[in-house]
């Protein structure tokens, strides 16, 4: 059943337009492929494919209300609490991952690429990162430019 989902998302995939992000080394991280909506704001529902977890250990937010339908694969969040403390779930085929406008998290892999389905609703606020050892907001362009990469979007 896996494999017929996986090669269902890649069909589908195979018929939308798609935005990559690359990590630090160029590599994909994240391949985003338009289901419906638009692509810059508004209600969007998009087709992702994980090429691999997140690369830092710190936590980031994201900019709208999101929820993520694991299709094939999976992962493990780490979710940063309010306390500091940080909470971890697996998270399989058939698992609904709702991420609030005050979520910090970060995910890691299970079993190779990973797919969802993934609703976002308009943007209401700035996405970045926690950083661990001051426990302070970093936006995102700030964030990538001390790790030495040039934003692209």
């Amino acid at each position: 059943m896996a494999e017929l989902l996986r090669r269902l998302c890649e069909a589908v995939a195979g018929r939308c337009r798609v935005r990559v992000i690359e990590g630090l080394d160029g590599s994909p991280f994240l391949s985003k492929y338009l289901l419906a909506g638009r692509a810059t704001d508004g209600w969007r529902l998009c087709l992702h494919q994980f090429h691999r977890g997140d690369e830092d250990p710190e936590p980031h937010n994201h900019p709208w209300w999101c929820a993520s339908l694991i299709v094939v694969g999976g992962y493990r969040e780490e979710r940063l609490r309010a306390d500091g403390a940080v909470v971890a779930t697996e998270l399989r085929p058939g698992s609904v991952n709702v991420i609030g406008l005050d979520a910090f998290h970060r995910v890691d892999l299970l079993d190779g690429e990973c797919w969802t389905l993934f609703l976002s609703a308009p943007r209401a606020q700035r996405w970045g990162f926690v950083d661990r050892a001051t426990r302070s907001f970093v936006p995102w362009r700030e964030f990538i430019a001390r790790k030495g990469m040039v934003p692209n979007g």
